[in-house]
């Protein structure tokens, strides 16, 4: 049974084998796969002079060879009826063949012949194009075989053309204005997102770009571009390929993961994509030592774990952004999701394609780089969006811890608030029985009565006052008003104290009062954390501490300048004060967030700008903030929106 087997294929090979030659025609392009016949070739060093005895096959998929990394044969016959002599060319848009030996016989002699491959650079490629391009001269009546050896991956079809010049002329007209675009857009968005980067500082803005060069680099060694526009070994070249393709991968890794945030949500995909990167990265390096080394068998092999790594990245991508589509309702996670998908299929398109399982003339590759364009403007787009949401966040976390700042201090404000309080109600309740007492003994005259009601008056105006003072600074409503300054400066005064600072040594020198429009509440705040902070400094480094604030104007500015005798600040740790969470003070009695507020506040909330530095006898904090926030181009006028 398996004898009859084996001598039906012999017998469906030789069959097949009989192809007709190719007749030329009044055509301008013919494709030449069903043309093509192939055979094993027995050793490297054989020539087309040696290939009578040879078995030759009509289709490649029943091709026997001995080692999948071996060369074979590629026959096709070629026929010119015409009574005119003509310039053909043999092209083939796929530049990833390793090794390639072209012959032409007539009547049993070489006529032509040349090599090339990426360990072979075609010297002179006709007509200056990217692609393998082969002349083929056909003389009147003639009739020629062409012979081509081919080594490349999982023997690839290589899918050939003949063409006339002038059909060539056009297709490359219309294919370099496409794969113009096609690079033009991806090195626009690097360049674009490049920019981005240095001004936002945001990191997935930079993986962007190392994917979309990876990308370049990648497509432009695929397609021959390197051959053609640069003089660099063909070694290098090669390595480039695979070195765009890994990094492609990893890029994109790293990128979404980084997006996304994967180490909270998926911790073991995060560490299997850890694991990934480091697989990819070895079997890279095994690639450029065995290729360096002229060892196509292992650099075959090499070739096809790199492949088969793709989909499982896939696979874990889409996962990881459709579970936090689902789960997280994250919107930006599902237009990836979808987007990638496409991208995605796309991709195992293209492997599949280098694992020859998938034709060659699919033009899966031009589809794929379609693909990419059309991604590479709406990841920019989702990648600006993100970017949104995150500074949203940040604004709100920003604006929580603003108030988290103020609820810190409440505790203490309350107790001394009380504190306050009871000599206030002991007085009103010391008013109460003198009118009792005189109301009883008939001494309550209208005189008496109204002094009493005018202290009752007086304490409970003071009272009201502190409860306004407390309740103003704790007011999350960010309204832009006018205020006059040293109302503001009275106020913060009155909240340290009621914080338990002694202020009796703060001194303010100001010209005159100062008229201003922006946003009170935090200003307060601001001038209570420097005070705050100063006094804490003085009262702990000097017997006889002081504060001295001086006020002064410009034409559209107040600077506000705090200065202590406190010492100073450590010279080793000034640039790292308003670094959130960093506090020289003990746990009980600092969060590290005061600074950080401050220069938040001035600087994002009031649009000014705020200086701390050392002076002869302490720290000196100098604050500059508009007059007029409204002014300011982008502000709104009503409300501080976070």
């Amino acid at each position: 049974m398996f004898r009859i087997f084996f001598l039906y294929l012999v017998f469906m090979g030789a069959i097949q084998a009989n192809k007709m030659p190719l007749v030329i025609e009044d055509k301008e392009v013919y494709t030449l796969l069903p043309y093509f016949e192939y055979s094993a070739v027995s050793k490297q060093s054989e020539t087309p002079l040696e290939l009578k005895n040879h078995l030759w096959h009509g289709d490649k998929s029943t091709l026997v060879v001995d080692k999948v990394h071996q060369s074979y044969w590629v026959r096709l016959k070629v026929k010119n009826p015409m009574k005119i002599s003509n310039t053909w060319y043999l092209i083939c848009e796929k530049n990833f063949t390793y090794y390639l030996e072209y012959y032409v016989l007539k009547e049993g002699k070489v006529v032509q012949q040349d090599h090339l491959g990426f360990q072979h650079r075609q010297e002179a490629s006709p007509l200056k194009g990217n692609h393998i391009l082969l002349p083929l001269d056909l003389e009147k009546s003639d009739e020629v075989e062409v012979f081509l050896k081919v080594q490349n991956f999982n023997h690839i079809d290589l899918p050939f053309k003949l063409a006339t010049q002038t059909y060539l002329t056009n297709f490359y007209q219309k294919y370099n204005m496409l794969e113009g675009l096609f690079f033009g857009v991806l090195l626009i968005m690097a360049l674009y997102n490049f920019i981005l980067y240095f001004i936002v500082r945001f990191k997935p803005y930079l993986l962007y770009v190392s994917y979309a060069l990876s990308l370049v680099v990648y497509m432009g060694s695929f397609f021959g571009y390197l051959h053609l526009y640069t003089n660099f070994h063909p070694f290098i070249i090669y390595s480039l390929l695979i070195l765009g393709a890994v990094g492609f991968l990893i890029s994109v890794i790293l990128f979404l993961r980084g997006l996304f945030n994967f180490k909270a949500y998926f911790p073991i995909i995060n560490h299997l994509f850890n694991l990934i990167i480091i697989y990819l990265i070895i079997n890279t390096l095994l690639f450029e030592i065995f290729f360096y080394n002229d060892n196509f068998y292992y650099v075959q092999m090499i070739f096809n774990l790199v492949s088969s790594t793709a989909p499982l990245c896939i696979v874990l991508i889409l996962y990881s952004l459709y579970y936090l589509a689902y789960k997280e309702a994250n919107r930006l996670a599902l237009y990836y999701a979808v987007a990638w998908t496409i991208v995605g299929a796309l991709g195992l398109a293209m492997v599949s394609m280098h694992g020859g399982f998938l034709s060659s003339e699919s033009g899966i590759d031009y589809i794929f780089q379609g693909g990419m364009i059309f991604e590479s403007l709406l990841f920019s787009v989702m990648l600006a969006y993100r970017m949104k949401e995150m500074e949203q966040e940040k604004e709100k976390q920003q604006k929580l811890l603003i108030q988290q700042n103020k609820l810190a201090s409440m505790g203490e404000m309350i107790s001394t608030i009380a504190h306050q309080w009871r000599q206030p109600l002991s007085e009103i309740n010391g008013i109460v029985i003198n009118v009792d007492i005189d109301n009883r003994k008939n001494r309550l005259t209208k005189d008496r009565l109204e002094n009493y009601l005018n202290d009752l008056e007086t304490v409970t105006a003071y009272l009201s006052g502190t409860i306004s003072d407390f309740m103003n600074f704790f007011n999350d409503n960010k309204v832009v008003e006018p205020f006059s300054l040293s109302l503001v400066i009275e106020q913060s005064r009155k909240l340290a104290f009621f914080s338990g600072k002694e202020l009796y040594f703060l001194e303010c020198i100001a010209s005159e009062d100062i008229e201003m429009v922006g946003y009170k509440s935090e200003l307060i705040q601001a001038l209570l954390i420097v005070i705050n902070n100063a006094v804490d400094a003085s009262t702990s480094k000097s017997e006889q501490p002081w504060i001295k604030m001086t006020i002064d104007q410009e034409e559209t500015t107040v600077n506000i300048r705090i200065e202590d005798n406190g010492g100073g600040i450590d010279a080793k740790i000034l640039d790292k004060i308003f670094v959130p969470y960093f506090t020289t003070k003990h746990q009980s009695k600092g969060t590290g967030l005061g600074l950080y507020i401050l220069k938040m506040i001035i600087e994002q909330s009031m649009q000014g700008r705020i200086e701390m530095f050392n002076g002869s006898k302490g720290a000196i904090c100098l604050i500059s903030i508009p007059k007029d926030i409204s002014n300011i181009k982008g502000m709104d006028k009503g409300r501080l929106e976070y």
